[in-house]
């Protein structure tokens, strides 16, 4: 070293660090990593709980929805029929001599036509017990199709079932209101029993057990590809397609029946 280096020092060399601070420094610097990592680890064992918590909340509600008991229609006035259901002809639900007539494709379990349901539903109950319209339902299973389920099949046949029967209208509204179910016969005779009363008999629960009405399940699709359907819901106003129906107000459907007659 320089002498002029070692006058600016004062002539003195810094001493080194004692052994025994170098390894405290170490300790803490070992204990400061230590609690990161565990404070890292129960951050990601709080993350996965929650994950947990609503991954089993999720299937409690999918299983609730899926396999609960269905709820009765709050749905009250006639049930137009008993209905005869015959092979590539529609379920028929209001007076027969009713100026015009709204022809529907649905599936019970399509979300777009709960949608229908549920904003023009109403309008169409009313103008079907002031004899404005009569209903021509075709049921489809557009989601059967995507899905591989058969939910849709059997809440058709069910409702053919349930028109044979004489509380077509009331199932109708009930089926909608307990939309989400892929349901089962099970689940489709209790609703039955509960619409209908004496009216979900033997014979309903025969039809509903055995798929009765499949047959009418595939007149249906076959009437659909004639009428060149190609998704649900379709509207149909005195045999006239109604492309944008599911966008209507209560109003604009009114106006669109008071138009066509």
């Amino acid at each position: 070293m320089s002498p002029d280096a070692n006058r600016s020092n004062g002539g003195k060399k810094k001493p080194p660090k004692a052994a025994g601070s170098n390894a405290r420094e170490r300790a803490r610097v070992a204990a400061q990593q230590q609690a990161l990592k565990k404070k890292r680890r129960n951050l990601g064992l709080l993350i996965l709980a929650i994950v947990v918590v609503a991954a089993a909340v999720g299937i409690g509600i999918g299983y609730a929805t899926n396999f609960g008991k269905p709820t009765a229609s709050s749905y009250t006035g006639k049930g137009w029929g008993p209905v005869t259901i015959t092979d590539g002809k529609p379920i028929v639900l209001g007076e027969p001599n009713a100026k015009n007539t709204i022809k529907l494709y649905e599936d019970f379990r399509c979300p777009h036509c709960a949608q229908f349901e549920n904003k023009l539903g109403g309008t169409i109950t009313d103008l079907q017990k002031k004899g404005d319209v009569k209903v021509e339902l075709y049921v489809l299973t557009v989601i059967d199709n995507e899905d591989g389920q058969q939910g849709s099949l059997r809440s058709g046949n069910a409702m053919a079932a349930a028109a044979a029967a004489g509380f077509g209208e009331a199932y109708y509204n009930a089926l909608y209101e307990n939309y989400g179910k892929n349901w089962t016969n099970e689940q489709l005779i209790d609703l039955g029993k509960q619409v209908g009363g004496d009216q979900a008999n033997d014979q309903f629960v025969q039809a509903v057990n055995s798929m009765k009405y499949q047959s009418w399940m595939n007149s249906a699709a076959q009437q659909a590809t004639s009428d060149q359907v190609s998704g649900t819901p379709t509207v149909f106003i005195n045999d006239t397609v109604k492309p944008d129906a599911a966008e209507w107000t209560p109003q604009q459907l009114r106006d669109a029946v008071n138009q066509a007659s």
